[in-house]
């Protein structure tokens, strides 16, 4: 955890040249959440995998910052807010492949998790659907509410040779784009 502000001040640095500041309304709060962002990847990728090495790749194409968070290790386990104990783990089965199911809920947003293929998972935040009553405790999946928060695509994919990519998007405005 040492390197996390290294990490998020890198990227920092690298957006600065890619957007014109005076072109963007909201420019330094973009900038604050973006390092929030970048800390929640990369302190979430150095807790749970046990691998010495996160790779982070960035990259900005057309209005869209990419970053990918690789790491080896045991992969992401989904828990679904609507099945009390049920957890998925890679490779997902057949029986939820294109399912829908919350993995973070409270009184005003939910996060929906969609399983694309049995390697594949893509989150979205909404409105909460379902009321429920107040968490007392940091409930599971709760940065997949960061993070979906923030960016605009968040996915989790976990390839056959075993690394887990977080994958995220952050779309912006094109007349800020340099």
């Amino acid at each position: 955890m040492r390197y996390i502000h290294l990490v998020g001040d890198a990227l920092i640095s690298y957006l600065h040249i890619k957007i014109k500041s005076d072109k963007m309304t909201g420019f330094e709060e973009t900038m604050q959440s973006t390092k929030l962002l970048m800390y929640e990847l990369f302190s979430n990728a150095v807790r749970h995998s046990p691998d010495k090495k996160v790779d982070i790749i960035f990259d900005f194409t057309l209005n869209f910052l990419a970053i990918n968070i690789e790491t080896e290790g045991p992969e992401f386990v989904i828990r679904p807010k609507n099945d009390e104990g049920a957890a998925y783990h890679y490779p997902y089965k057949d029986t939820i492949l294109g399912a829908n199911f919350p993995v973070y809920q409270d009184n005003d947003e939910e996060v929906i998790c969609h399983v694309v293929n049995d390697s594949c998972l893509e989150f979205c935040r909404q409105p909460a659907v379902r009321k429920g009553a107040d968490e007392v405790e940091v409930p599971d999946h709760f940065g997949m509410l960061f993070l979906t928060s923030i960016c605009n695509d968040v996915k989790y994919i976990r390839t056959k040779a075993g690394v887990n990519i977080f994958s995220v998007k952050k779309h912006f405005p094109n007349e800020a784009v340099k």
